[in-house]
């Protein structure tokens, strides 16, 4: 690899239409996401924390789902930050 850079994905609306919540999770987010894209995102994060409690939780161990829901609410903290970000810039704008 002759020191090219191979950037890391990017969340986009596309990524999270594979009805799986793990691009919401794990992708980076744009540099200035739009509204709507956090708006599915956070969507995607809160289903996500929905099947954990309501159908994982009883066929989980207790570290396993601790973990899940801490990386779900960091995630969660992380796109609540950017949509406000997001709503200044569309005032901005």
């Amino acid at each position: 690899m002759n020191g090219s850079i191979i950037p890391f994905p990017i969340l986009t609306v596309e990524a999270m239409s594979v009805h799986d919540w793990e691009p919401a999770l794990t992708l980076r987010l744009p540099a200035e996401p739009s509204a709507e894209l956090l708006d599915e995102a956070r969507y995607q994060v809160m289903a996500y924390l929905h099947w954990l409690s309501v159908d994982a939780a009883p066929h989980t161990a207790p570290e396993e789902l601790r973990r899940e829901i801490n990386r779900a609410a960091a995630r969660l903290i992380e796109i609540c930050f950017a949509k406000q970000d997001a709503e200044a810039r569309s005032r901005e704008g």
